[in-house]
């Protein structure tokens, strides 16, 4: 048979390629596959004999079969063209990978639900769910009854605006939708299609008119409303006429049309729709703003400008109209306003980490424009404007980060650390500066990392590892006056380093005249104007490092304490290496004598030629076996032609060793800087590199050569000619005193200079200012650690509230022996496993992205945050570490922990150490809890191998933590259930909430909130198969979506479904919580998943609101069944629609507030337990 032959080639094919045996993905694919359906369906297979599974995994899904009736092999391939062009087996993708993603099938048996089926369908009563399946197939589909909550079917659609197919009967046609059309992306009903285009069956039906419409556009084949809104969408016109009731209605639903254009590509269109809805009502908001929307999208920004400050005059406070506005605003250059809507939309949304993100980078263009335009200035040598320009564009960088409260460094500390920003250009300057502190600093077990100026986002997530932070000769540009800021909020100690007098326009740059002719005066501007950007940053610093002693009295005026200290240049490595090698004997007589002179900038020109012309020409024309060796850059010197084959010019040579060995053959060595301040404050560095080699220097009378040079012992000062000339011909013709000279120079380097020497020196220095700081943070304090995936602002989830609230109780209870702080996740940042830090309520938090994938909440591990938290700790050290929810932070920060010997307890607010499934709740619905999360009881259930593995490397890290704590009691048991051991409880606090009365005006209904987010193991689902298959005269029911905040506005509308009132809501901020209860009677917490508490329930009870709650978990703990609400069976909706209907049947007693105060734990409570729990495991050693 041709099948078997093709079967035997396929089977080699996939061994030589390596991909596996088919019993690897059987493995996976068996427990789910249907034999019987695909044996049933494809009768090639049933009469090959051929094992059914296996030619699927080898050949099946290739050619485009299905391995059970709800899943489409060939939609999931054309649906996921990653999983396409992978050439994955897509149903073994979907097993392993896809469920857990929510990836669609797009199959009819992957929507069928036995219990929606029943609670669509209530006429009907089944004993077991796989009947409902059944009685779909046999009866169902031919009664026309619905399945789905999502996918409903009207035959009289189908046939109209799908006029392909044949003319079939309702059953046929409905039998034709299951089978072709669901995988065919054919919509089954009006509301579908509708729903499909973000539009809502309700607002059509309310506003279009479709009989109108088809008499305006005769001769359209338009059978239906779809037909009718599609044809108008490709037009991106619809007529007045063809819309109801009053303009603004018309006009908004215009305006959706407009927007649902746009989702579908139809920009123009999409324009034309908006524009006619503002026509119609000038103060459209959705018009307005759809039409900036679109604008922003296509880079278009003065409209988009224009048309979201329309939307902003309307409606001021919606989140992403701001954001959109600082957004056009900030890429059209216009950076304060754009700061402005960026922090008006923080208002709106203080938890999001965009406004911050947007201001500032609207902070550092508005701030680069300003450095731009004084550098201009500075090329038109308007020196006044450019140095005004500078001031502006540092004084604009305002650090509008998240509460950063000035910080504390460390309390102790075993090992320091310092990190260095500088500038790398001048490499004689870096070398001293920076490669040789580092060496001087490591002698002295200090670690030392550098970074480039150009590398500002690297050094600043090293600033959260360092107690000290150096910037060496760092320009005031607005990316590091933030960092420098950044530094100083964490509490790090900061000092700005520089070499030179080069911040002070006073003396720098020099009059142009010593230049000798070697720069225009265009350039000698643009220095000044520099010099004003070295002064602006170090102002910003708290201390100075000098190179000498006249430099550190300038700097200490612009340094913000006033403190600065000297550090010479000194020696480094290859430095050392000279030193500690004795320097030949010198021949007593030389037939050449040479005199040395280097220079590595265009400055101090018109001092030499002073110089060469007054000393150097006598010397040359008295000593005719001297030679000068000049390494440089020099203008003409006339005065030494004369002399031209004596006098030896060289290119300056950057290699340091290879320059050392130039300089060691010189016999004198020579440094000339004239008279003025800015020679004043130069370093000693040219009679220190000649004194490495023993070689005797005669050197300028400045101040630092003054302290450094003992004259005529180490060394000669000179001022005048006379001087000069004297000096050097004493050394030209007594080789003995050069000797002498140059031995004592060397003597003197090698005990003041040495790395061990100065690096001990700067060390004491910088310890001892990190000391005086730390002195604030008074006696011992036991440090600790709190892990969790989210910390305000980012203020996602209950278990979040729960750890902030308990943080600060640590703090105002136990703060004067405790040093709390927050290690957690961010998003938004677009610098992953990079560390940013804050302070919230006075506690540091340290925040690291984690980039996003198809399963970043799933992985159990991640190396890259487990080196990231070690180091975290090695830092910090703290005494234990307290771990509470860590998608995000995955496992591999409690594996950090344990390999840096740190005791741990662990917090379990959810299933995530347990299951695949956070909330316990699988892809079909179903609650996993007792023996279901054993490993055993996972093998039985058919969990793949990966799925097993990951939760027994968790339970490995919960077996080793001295506390696994549940928050409730009821939690406690399911972990117990699952043979976790040593399970302490320590129950949730909760915020005192004082009752509040109801302030909606809703007639005599019932106001009933779900608050939760509409997500399935919260009971959405569950509630929605009441509300589409229950009438309610009554009830309003108010859904608050927390997926779409700062969005709600334009994707919700106050809807009914089934004919019930529905609204939605976007997220309450907490600090407003108490207004929604207000605007509440009844709170509904019908969790499918057993809560592990249940703060909202807690919250709404003492604000006097009715609960309904699971009896699931710890949620209904606070209920008192007839008093203050109900706690119902959730298996099915039986029990939640009886009371529902009850609330129906009776508003006026449900519209008022119970009378029942329950018992309130606070978070006080909370901590104090803790603390108790961590001295009773050892992890206090003592009560604080």
């Amino acid at each position: 048979m041709l099948l078997n032959r093709v079967w035997t080639h396929c089977r080699k094919l996939f061994f030589l390629s390596g991909s596996g045996s088919p019993g690897n993905q059987a493995q996976v694919i068996s427990a789910e596959f249907d034999r019987d359906f695909y044996i049933a369906t494809y009768q090639d297979v049933r009469e090959s004999r051929i094992d059914p599974c296996e030619h699927y995994i080898q050949l099946g899904w290739k050619e485009g079969r299905d391995p059970t009736p709800w899943f489409s092999t060939e939609a999931y391939l054309h649906d996921h063209p990653d999983v396409r062009s992978a050439g994955v087996n897509p149903f073994f993708h979907y097993l392993r990978f896809g469920r857990r993603e929510g990836r669609k099938t797009r199959h009819w048996r992957e929507q069928f639900d036995p219990l929606v089926y029943a609670d669509l369908n209530s006429d009907i009563t089944f004993i077991e769910p796989t009947q409902a399946l059944d009685h779909f197939l046999t009866r169902g589909i031919s009664e026309g009854r619905p399945f789905s909550l999502d996918h409903r079917f009207d035959p009289v659609f189908y046939k109209r605006h799908y006029q392909d197919i044949p003319d079939l009967s309702h059953a046929d046609a409905y039998r034709h939708w299951l089978l072709h059309g669901f995988a065919e992306r054919r919509f089954g009903s009006e509301r579908d299609w509708l729903r499909r285009h973000g539009l809502t069956y309700e607002n059509v039906a309310g506003v279009f008119d479709l009989d109108r419409y088809r008499s305006l556009v005769v001769g359209e084949p338009i059978a239906t409303v779809c037909h009718a809104l599609d044809h108008a969408m490709c037009r991106g016109f619809i007529p007045e006429q063809a819309l109801r009731g009053d303009t603004q209605r018309s006009a908004q639903f215009t305006a959706e049309l407009g927007f649902a254009c746009w989702r579908l590509g139809l920009v123009g269109e999409a324009k034309s729709l908006c524009l006619l809805a503002l026509e119609r009502w000038p103060d459209c908001f959705l018009a307005w703003h759809y039409l900036g929307d679109i604008f922003l999208d296509a880079k278009d920004w003065a409209p988009a400008l224009y048309f979201l400050g329309g939307a902003e005059r309307i409606n001021p406070s919606f989140f992403w109209t701001q954001m959109n506005l600082a957004t056009a605003l900030l890429r059209m250059g216009c950076h304060e306003s754009a700061k402005t809507h960026a922090k008006r939309a923080s208002e709106c949304e203080p938890g999001s980490m965009l406004p911050p993100l947007l201001i500032r980078d609207a902070t550092l263009a508005w701030a680069r424009s300003n450095v731009e335009r004084g550098f201009k200035a500075a090329e038109f040598e308007q020196l006044d404007s450019s140095r005004e320009c500078m001031n502006r564009a540092v004084a604009c960088i305002e650090m509008a980060e998240i509460d950063r409260s000035y910080g504390v460094p460390r309390a102790k500390i075993s090992r320091s650390r310092v990190v260095i920003l500088a500038d790398d250009a001048v490499p004689q300057c870096f070398r001293y500066r920076v490669e040789n502190k580092i060496f001087q600093l490591s002698r002295q077990d200090i670690d030392v990392e550098w970074f480039s100026k150009s590398h500002v986002p690297q050094f600043e997530a090293e600033v959260p590892f360092a107690d000290i932070a150096i910037f060496y000769r760092v320009p005031a540009f607005p990316e590091i006056v933030s960092v420098i800021r950044y530094t100083r909020e964490l509490g790090k100690l900061s000092f700005y380093e520089i070499d030179d007098l080069i911040f002070d326009h006073q003396y720098y740059p020099e009059p142009i005249e010593t230049y000798s002719g070697l720069i225009s005066s265009q350039q000698y501007s643009v220095l000044a104007a520099g010099a004003e950007l070295f002064r602006l940053a170090m102002r910003e610093c708290d201390y100075a490092i000098a190179s000498t002693a006249a430099l550190a009295e300038h700097m200490r005026k612009q340094v913000r304490s006033g403190t600065a200290i000297v550090v010479p240049n000194a020696a480094g490595l290859v430095q050392e290496r000279h030193l500690e090698t004795p320097r030949p004997q010198l021949r007593r007589f030389k037939r050449v004598i040479e005199i040395f002179y280097s220079s590595g900038t265009l400055a101090h020109k018109s001092d030499f030629a002073w110089f060469a012309k007054c000393v150097l020409a006598e010397i040359l024309a008295r000593h005719t076996h001297v030679h000068l060796a000049l390494m440089g850059t020099f203008p003409p010197l006339a005065e030494l032609q004369a002399y031209a084959s004596r006098v030896h010019v060289l290119s300056p040579i950057w290699d340091f060793p290879v320059y050392l060995e130039r300089l060691r053959e010189a016999d004198i060595n020579i440094a000339v800087l004239g008279p003025h301040e800015f020679n004043d404050c130069k370093s000693e560095i040219k009679w220190f590199e000649a004194a490495l080699f023993g070689i005797p220097s005669v050197v300028s009378r400045t101040k630092t050569y003054e302290a450094a040079v003992e004259n005529g012992k180490t060394g000669f000062l000179c001022t005048t000619a006379d001087e000069w000339i004297e000096a050097l011909q004493s050394l030209i013709i007594a080789p003995a005193l050069r000797g002498e000279i140059g031995r004592n120079a060397r003597q003197v380097v090698r005990a003041r200079y040495n790395p061990t020497t100065v690096g001990k020196d700067l060390a004491a220095h910088l310890l001892s200012h990190l000391s005086d700081r730390q002195r604030s943070v008074s006696g011992e304090k036991t440090r600790i650690v709190i892990v969790h995936s989210f910390y305000p602002p980012q203020d996602v989830g209950g278990s979040t509230r729960v750890v902030q609230e308990t943080v600060d109780s640590f703090v105002a209870r136990y703060g004067s022996r405790m040093e709390l702080l927050v290690f957690t996740t961010k998003d938004g940042d677009p610098n992953e496993y990079q560390p940013t830090e804050y302070f919230y309520n006075g506690v540091r938090v340290t925040a690291v992205t984690r980039p996003r994938d198809e399963l970043w909440e799933w992985t159990p591990r991640d190396e890259r945050m487990k080196k990231m938290f070690a180091r975290y700790l090695a830092y910090h050290q703290p005494e234990f570490v307290h771990f509470h929810c860590l998608p995000r932070l995955t496992g591999a920060v409690v594996e950090a922990a344990l390999e840096a010997d740190i005791p741990y307890v662990v917090t379990v607010h959810d299933g995530w150490w347990l299951s695949d499934h956070q909330y316990l709740v699988d892809a079909h619905g179903r609650v996993r809890s007792g023996k279901d999360l054993t490993l055993e009881g996972m093998r039985q259930a058919g969990d793949t191998k990966e799925s097993i593995e990951r939760t027994a490397y968790l339970r490995g890290l919960l077996a080793r933590a001295k506390a696994v704590i549940a928050v409730s009691k009821q939690f406690a048991q399911i972990y117990r259930d699952a043979n976790i051991a040593g399970i302490h409880v320590v129950e949730n606090g909760t915020i005192s909430v004082r009752p509040v009365e109801c302030t909606t005006e809703a007639g005599n209904h019932v106001r009933v909130g779900f608050i939760a987010g509409l997500t399935v193991h919260k009971g959405y689902e569950l509630l929605r198969r009441i509300w589409l298959s229950t009438r309610f005269d009554h009830i309003e029911l108010v859904l608050v979506d927390h997926e779409q905040v700062g969005r709600s506005e334009l994707f919700h509308n106050d809807l009914t479904w089934n004919g019930n009132a529905v609204s939605f809501l976007e997220r309450t901020r907490h600090d407003k919580v108490s207004n929604l209860y207000a605007s509440l009677h009844v709170l509904l917490a019908p969790s499918i998943w057993p809560e592990s508490f249940g703060l909202v329930t807690r919250e709404a009870a003492q604000a006097g609101l009715w609960i309904i709650a699971s009896d699931r978990g710890a949620i209904g703990d606070v209920v008192e069944e007839g008093r203050n609400g109900f706690r119902v069976d959730v298996s099915d909706a039986r029990e939640l629609r009886r009371v529902l209907l009850e609330i129906d049947a009776n508003p006026a007693r449900y519209r008022e507030r119970t009378k029942m105060m329950p018992h309130v734990r606070t978070f006080d409570d909370q901590a104090d337990d803790l603390i108790a729990l961590y001295r009773s495991v050892g992890c206090l050693r003592e009560k604080p």
